[in-house]
């Protein structure tokens, strides 16, 4: 338990200071970002904020595996996230999807450009090790 313990303290720290900001995707000017895509938060006048928080449950079956998965998220105009996917894989499919799992269930506030929320695209890393 301490391990995601660790691994929830890298994932929010993240998240709030912008490391887990979305590697490489569209980039360039925000006229040029249709209104309906997600926006990058390197695009963003303000971030969302972790407001509620999924630790994942290491699998009976993956004992002894370690991993890292980062997961790309697309969190929506009211902060809950609509779509979670791997994009990094820690090669253990086990852990992989604990992973999406618990980045499924984590909810935000909403990213803003100008003040206006927005759908935003951002990556959260999960760490599993073993004690």
């Amino acid at each position: 338990m301490k391990a995601f313990s660790y691994v929830l303290l890298v994932a929010f720290l993240s998240v709030l200071c912008g490391c887990a900001a979305e590697q490489g995707g569209e980039s360039g000017p925000m006229a040029s970002v249709e209104a309906k895509a997600p926006v990058s938060v390197q695009d963003l006048t303000k971030r969302p904020e972790i407001t509620k928080y999924a630790s994942p449950e290491y699998p009976k079956e993956a004992k002894g595996v370690e991993g890292k998965t980062i997961v790309k998220l697309v969190i929506d105009e009211n902060g809950a996230v609509s779509d979670a996917a791997v994009e990094v894989s820690s090669g253990n499919d086990l852990l992989d999807k604990a992973a999406v799992k618990a980045a499924s269930d984590f909810e935000f506030s909403p990213g803003e450009v100008d003040g206006k929320a927005v759908k935003v695209t951002m990556m959260l890393p999960f760490k599993f090790q073993t004690e």
